[in-house]
């Protein structure tokens, strides 16, 4: 009710700063209260689970502007650990209600390796799992992916939004945290930027790396045996694959947005942990994790 009322009285131009605490829901600790909440949203403990609670507060904030044909563009998205914040531009007409609309997609998850895609609302049954770039589907006679969402699949931030926003800061003298802050979501902002537009594929499925979307966390990358690399050197390995790659504020250290798929995600992750000598590596090799999807 309360995004019904906020976009009920903005019009074009006027910009909508929501802060959302329900973190037990938006970060599918509570699904049920999520799926109560936010118009039937489906969801459960992922590894990107930060970034899928922000989509589904703009995902809301769509519904609720294109009941009024009005449309939304999302000027900046954080998550911290106590409190999600979104900052949107409203705009008006039934062409960009619409618009705002067409980015409301489902998200299809690998329960086994984790990898995800947007699917448009309703294609669901029509892509299936061949809507994944891995192959998890053809090895093994169980159903192997989930259909999350709908969540927002659009962009998060605005460049110049978000550089304004840090110039102000350091004129302000805000303290580095913050400024370090904004610096990072700027890389991830920049980072879109560079992948140009793709909204030619909204109507399709597509890989949610393919615009930037969700971050994939070196943590949960099952590989035995494996010693994580540095961040630099990691970072390099992804570039020299033909991939952008950018940390994320989302998940401090071990998370990065990039356009590699997952699987190449961890080949980056094991040719760069391999350049670490046998020693050290024997010190910092990492335990096996759950899969994500059996995280509580």
């Amino acid at each position: 009710p309360y995004f019904d009322a906020a976009v009920h009285h903005s019009s074009r131009g006027n910009i909508i700063a929501v802060t959302n605490t329900d973190m037990t829901a938006l970060t599918a600790k509570e699904p049920d209260v999520l799926f109560r909440h936010y118009s039937g949203t489906r969801s459960f403990r992922t590894s990107y689970h930060k970034e899928f609670g922000v989509r589904a507060v703009l995902a809301e904030l769509a519904r609720s502007a294109g009941k009024k044909q009005k449309g939304i563009k999302p000027l900046l998205a954080l998550s911290s650990a106590h409190f999600i914040l979104v900052i949107v531009e409203v705009d008006l007409n039934c062409g960009n209600a619409d618009a705002a609309m067409q980015q409301v997609q489902h998200v299809l998850h690998c329960s086994i390796c984790g990898e995800r895609s947007f699917v448009p609302v309703g294609s669901i049954s029509v892509a299936g799992a061949s809507a994944l770039q891995c192959k998890c589907s053809d090895e093994s006679r169980e159903k192997t992916n989930t259909e999350l969402g709908p969540v927002w699949s659009g962009r998060l931030f605005d460049t110049e939004f978000i550089s304004r926003m840090l110039q102000e800061g350091k004129s302000l003298n805000l303290s580095k945290t913050t400024q370090s802050l904004l610096e990072t979501i700027l890389q991830e902002s920049k980072l879109v930027d560079q992948i140009g537009k793709y909204s030619e594929r909204i109507k399709r499925p597509r890989p949610c790396s393919s615009s930037g979307a969700f971050y994939y966390n070196i943590t949960f990358q099952n590989i035995s045996g494996l010693c994580l690399p540095n961040t630099p050197d990691f970072l390099a390995e992804l570039k020299r694959m033909g991939h952008l790659a950018v940390r994320t504020h989302f998940v401090s250290q071990s998370a990065f947005r990039t356009t590699a798929s997952l699987n190449e995600f961890r080949q980056a992750l094991e040719t760069a942990g391999k350049r670490i000598p046998v020693a050290q590596r024997q010190l910092n090799t990492t335990k096996p994790v759950q899969h994500e999807d059996k995280l509580q």
